[in-house]
């Protein structure tokens, strides 16, 4: 799940910053969390693909296109392998991770860190995901990660990219809060299929930072009514997983709570 999008935790040793990270859907992170300040893109190496490049810029498009409610538009992008480069080998930053960065929020500039070579077989679906949080980088949230997840697989398949053991890693123990996550998000698209994108559009500030929540109890007010107990039921059960992963916020609904 980004650099304005925290998914996984930050550690450091010895004062320098280790990201630590999964390896298929890691993104999702923020240099802003860590307490050295650094121009980080500097110890990376660029990725120089005008495929990789086209594939931003058009899946973007369609992103825009699919979910207008929200007022941060991406200018620019770097798109950076989160591979040291020669010179800072001994440094101990981290490597192999991908997430997004958002280098200045008034120009709209990005820099997109992809945690494998644009030849290895999960790059387009890592990819993709983390262009989606090109929404609102801002926003870390459990039901942003699971409509990116969703997202990345169906523009992969439509593009004839997505792996093949791409839902064998999502069941990965390790990836289980992406996977209740993107069940949640797919139950929902079957259920209020001309309702869950709008979910993005109703947002709460986090306490005393800039990052943002989905506040879920204005989004289920926004539903038909006579699907909201089959909404609440549906994220209900994937509440547990995702309230327990504290790397990103998760909003149980203040109805459900009423009325159990």
């Amino acid at each position: 799940m980004l650099i304005n999008n925290l998914i996984l935790s930050i550690f450091f040793l010895k004062l320098i910053p280790i990201i630590f990270l999964f390896f298929l859907l890691s993104g999702c992170l923020s240099f802003k969390n860590v307490a050295v300040s650094n121009d980080w893109p500097k110890y990376y190496q660029r990725i120089n693909h005008s495929n990789s490049n086209k594939f931003v810029n058009e899946a973007y498009l369609k992103i825009k296109a699919e979910y207008p409610y929200s007022n941060f538009q991406v200018s620019s992008f770097d798109l950076i392998r989160s591979q040291l480069k020669p010179k800072y080998k001994k440094t101990f930053f981290q490597e192999d991770f991908s997430l997004v960065e958002v280098k200045n929020s008034n120009l709209g500039e990005i820099s997109l860190y992809i945690g494998v070579d644009p030849s290895h077989k999960n790059y387009y679906l890592l990819l993709s995901h983390e262009v989606f949080h090109f929404i609102n980088p801002y926003i870390k949230d459990w039901y942003m990660e699971g409509l990116a997840t969703l997202f990345a697989e169906e523009y992969c398949s439509s593009k004839n990219l997505l792996p093949k053991n791409w839902k064998k890693i999502l069941h990965n123990n390790e990836n289980k809060s992406y996977l209740a996550s993107y069940n949640l998000i797919k139950e929902l698209k079957i259920l209020v299929p001309n309702d869950y994108k709008r979910i993005v559009k109703y947002t709460v500030k986090q306490d005393g930072s800039d990052w943002l929540s989905i506040n879920i109890d204005d989004w289920i007010n926004s539903v038909e009514f006579s699907k909201r107990d089959d909404v609440l039921r549906v994220i209900n059960k994937y509440e547990k997983i995702l309230m327990k992963d504290t790397s990103a916020t998760f909003s149980s609904p203040f109805m459900y709570n009423l009325i159990n």
